[in-house]
């Protein structure tokens, strides 16, 4: 057995070289305990899939003279905004309100500092989209109603639960085909597993910048799902036989 510890420093030096390129889910972690009957390696693996679901932020601001003013022009155009989803086919369980404000515009010039020259109403929704070919045209419909502050455009999967197992399960067979090649490499042969450590699985939606500066005329807004990456990593320690 020591003598295939020693092979296995000599391979993991070898194999430590090759993968310096490599990402951190790659590396090879030396044992903690000094033992000479097992390996410890870390996996990881990366799975795609293209998204199932959208959501955005549609805002609607606006100024007047006074608090009553600014607020009742907010109210009709959040409410003709909220009526445009529902014409879209936006279920009502897929809008909440994220935010109302109303605030007062300060003039800032020498001789007025302090003084309320007006008042702006926000009123902001959040809007799910699950027919993804229809996002460009839920959202011109929103701007053509009154949103004027549209942003937090994203694409995602609604349950990405399952495509995170399969990332885990590549993980670990990129860990034990890992270990594999190092205890081969000394003339040793791979056993059981000893203990598995999920690291840090990462799940990223994909944001989008829908360009509304050129929405007003369109038919649409222009907007790419694109495609998600779901990446898992494991710690694995096999032992040696």
């Amino acid at each position: 057995m020591k003598t295939i510890k020693t092979q296995l420093i000599a391979a993991g030096a070898l194999l430590a070289g090759f993968l310096s390129g490599c990402e951190t889910g790659d590396t090879i972690i030396a044992p903690a305990d000094g033992g000479d009957d097992r390996i410890y390696v870390s996996g990881s693996a990366t799975v795609k899939a293209n998204p199932d679901i959208a959501q955005a932020q549609l805002g609607v601001q606006t100024f007047a003279d006074s608090v009553a003013e600014a607020v009742a022009q907010n109210n009709t155009r959040s409410a003709a905004v909220q009526a445009a989803m529902v014409a879209q086919g936006i279920a009502a369980r897929d809008m909440h309100t994220t935010g109302f404000n109303v605030y007062p515009q300060m003039d800032y010039e020498k001789d007025r500092a302090g003084v309320i020259v007006g008042y702006w109403a926000a009123n902001t929704l959040n809007v799910r989209m699950r027919n993804l070919a229809k996002v460009g045209e839920v959202l011109q419909a929103g701007i053509e109603a009154g949103a004027n502050n549209v942003s937090g455009l994203y694409f995602a999967l609604e349950d990405p639960d399952s495509l995170l197992q399969e990332a885990r399960v590549q993980a670990v067979a990129d860990a034990r085909k890992r270990a594999e090649a190092l205890v081969g490499a000394a003339g040793g042969k791979l056993g059981k597993v000893l203990s598995i450590r999920e690291t840090s699985p990462w799940y990223g939606p994909v944001m989008a910048r829908a360009d509304f500066d050129k929405a007003e005329g369109a038919a649409s807004v222009p907007v790419q799902p694109g495609e998600l990456e779901v990446t898992g990593q494991v710690e694995v320690v096999f032992q040696i036989e």
